[in-house]
């Protein structure tokens, strides 16, 4: 369940770019640091402000429960 005092808001959810990875775009990661899949083309991707990226599906788990980042701890604004 949604806890709003430990996570983002629904609002800085759907703030947060998407992108869907294709092979052919000169990207600096491959993988989702949280399955630790490599990306494949037609995945879509949130991108956070300190540029990591992730699985949609993967991220919001995350953020259901904490409001940083899972690679370098910066807060999502």
């Amino acid at each position: 369940m949604f806890n709003a005092e430990a996570g983002i808001s629904d609002d800085k959810w759907e703030a947060l770019t998407e992108t869907v990875f294709t092979e052919n775009a000169s990207n600096k990661y491959l993988e989702c640091y949280i399955c630790q899949e490599e990306f494949n083309n037609g995945n879509v991707l949130k991108v956070l402000g300190c540029s990591h990226l992730f699985h949609k599906d993967c991220i919001r788990p995350w953020f259901d429960q904490r409001d940083t980042c899972p690679l370098c701890r910066v807060i999502v604004q």
